[in-house]
């Protein structure tokens, strides 16, 4: 698994890569690199499945999207209620 983040965070993130490592169950090894194209505060992930962006900026997005098609279907609910 590769992860990689923004150059001015990667020296606190390999400090702290025994508290990373502790959260996945998969056996293969982490390994971080400085990346200036990932957002400061951004992580982007590499695994042979698949790339996932994990910045704070993608999951605010995805946490919107889903909040909003909560709130449309309950308003088709309550409207099917009328």
């Amino acid at each position: 698994m590769l992860i990689h983040v923004h150059p001015s965070h990667y020296e606190a993130t390999i400090q702290r890569r025994s508290e990373y490592e502790a959260l996945f169950t998969v056996a293969e090894r982490i390994r971080f690199f400085p990346d200036p194209n990932v957002e400061e505060d951004g992580c982007v992930i590499l695994t042979p499945k698949g790339r996932m962006d994990a910045s704070i900026t993608t999951q605010l997005h995805r946490l919107k999207t889903e909040l909003i098609a909560l709130l449309e279907e309950g308003q088709g609910s309550a409207n099917e209620s009328d």
